[in-house]
């Protein structure tokens, strides 16, 4: 998820210490905060090195006031001025960070029902399938829960933010797409592998 603030010098107008717009690089071009799954940086708009980085802690909530902080953090702006000046919508704390949740474990269940399922025996194909299951019903939620996120701070836009994103989303679908394809085939494993075991025993 990517930020762009190219409009926030004119919102802070002449206030000391807040040519914004002209940092660090002398051209007018505003910032960038770029947010991933344990942290967000802050860099001009050229996509140029990382100014600097929040610390890395698992569970990041997305706040666009956080990375307004960012900003604070690299001119004499108090960070209470820019959010205070700057209309943020922060309804997206619990919101982002559930959605986080949801991918971390849906992850974790795929992941251990892709070793259960390569090297275990034929009976725990079933631990697989349930495992497979929950796998998906997490991503699908963490990907709807982002991807409606995005989509409305896209259509909502407000001055002087502009929301792009990157390929993780489509890097979520494509998750829950494969974990749908896979849970058939792990569904008819388990039901042969009951069959069999009825059969020997």
């Amino acid at each position: 998820m990517r930020i762009n603030t190219p409009g926030i010098q004119g919102i802070l107008g002449g206030q000391a210490g807040a040519n914004i717009g002209r940092l660090p690089n002398g051209r007018d071009e505003g910032v960038e905060v770029d947010w991933g799954m344990y942290n967000h940086c802050l860099h001009v708009s050229t996509k140029s090195e990382s100014l600097v980085c929040s610390d890395r802690k698992f569970g990041q909530r997305f706040n666009p006031a956080d990375g307004l902080k960012l900003v604070a953090g690299i001119t004499s702006v108090p960070a209470s001025d820019l959010v205070d000046k700057v209309p943020i919508i922060n309804q997206w704390d619990k919101l982002s960070k559930g959605g986080m949740y949801c991918l971390f474990l849906g992850t974790i269940f795929t992941g251990l029902a892709f070793l259960i399922a390569c090297f275990f025996a034929r009976p725990f194909t079933i631990i697989a399938a349930v495992l497979t299951f929950l796998g998906f019903a997490l991503l699908l939620s963490g990907a709807s829960i982002w991807t409606f996120m995005i989509r409305k701070l896209i259509k909502d836009e407000m001055p002087p933010f502009e929301y792009k994103y990157g390929n993780s989303l489509w890097f979520m679908w494509a998750s829950v797409f494969c974990t749908l394809v896979a849970l058939p085939a792990y569904i008819s494993a388990s039901v042969a592998s009951r069959r069999k075991y009825e059969e020997e025993y």
